[in-house]
C-alpha cells in the first residue's frame, strides 16, 4: 500500500510572503482559505468603528486601532485572522515589530456582520479569539443597530445604538449611536 505524502502546512510567515494573486486569503489550520471581499457598507461602517475607537483611545493613550491586521490565533498549524477592528493595549505595543503579524488575540477584536443572527462560523471566531487572548469580542450588526459584546465565550451584552458599551481599559466607553456607525434605511445615521 502507497501512502499520499502529507501537505505541508502553511505558517503565518510564509503566508505574508505568497505573491499577490488578486484574490484575499488567510491560513486556517495552516491550510489557505480564500476569503470573500467586502461589500462597500461594510467597508464604510469599518472605518467609521476606527474613526470612533481612534478618538477614544489615542488621546488617552490607552493603545492603538488598527483595521484587517494579521493576528496568529494559533501556531502548528497556523491560524491567522484579520478581524474587521482590533484594538491592541499600549502595554502590548511596547515591543511589537508593527512589519509582523501579532502573535496572540487583539484586546478587542471587532467583526462586523450583515444577518440578524450570530451565525456558526461568528461563534468560531468568538472563540478563537478568547482562546487566544481576547479581552473582548464585539460582533457589530449595522442593519439591526446593534452590538453583540462579548467578555467572554459565554456572556455576551447586546447593546443597542443609543446604548453604552463598557470595554477593557475603558476603550470603549461612548456613545456609538451618535458615531455614525449604524446603517438605517439603506443610508447611514
Amino acid at each position: 500500500m502507497t501512502t499520499q505524502p502529507q501537505a505541508r502546512l502553511l505558517t503565518a510567515e510564509a503566508f505574508t510572503q505568497l505573491p499577490e494573486d488578486g484574490r484575499r486569503h488567510k491560513p486556517v489550520n495552516g491550510v489557505l482559505k480564500e476569503v470573500s471581499r467586502s461589500e462597500p457598507i461594510h467597508g464604510l461602517v469599518r472605518v467609521l468603528l476606527v474613526t470612533h475607537l481612534v478618538r477614544h483611545a489615542v488621546p488617552r493613550r490607552l493603545g492603538k486601532v488598527f483595521s484587517d491586521v494579521g493576528f496568529v490565533l494559533r501556531r502548528k498549524p497556523d491560524t491567522l485572522q484579520a478581524p474587521d477592528v482590533a484594538f491592541v493595549a499600549a502595554a502590548r505595543l511596547a515591543d511589537h515589530d508593527l512589519n509582523a503579524n501579532f502573535v496572540g488575540a487583539p484586546d478587542l477584536a471587532i467583526e462586523i456582520a450583515f444577518a440578524d443572527k450570530v451565525t456558526n462560523k461568528a461563534l468560531s471566531k468568538i472563540e478563537e479569539y478568547f482562546e487566544a487572548g481576547a479581552r473582548a469580542v464585539w460582533i457589530v450588526y449595522p442593519e439591526r443597530r446593534k452590538v453583540y459584546a462579548y467578555s467572554d465565550p459565554n456572556r455576551v451584552q447586546i447593546v443597542l445604538a443609543d446604548g453604552m458599551l463598557t470595554g477593557s481599559d475603558n476603550l470603549a466607553r461612548s456613545q456609538l449611536g451618535s458615531s455614525r456607525t449604524f446603517q438605517r434605511s439603506g443610508r447611514l445615521t
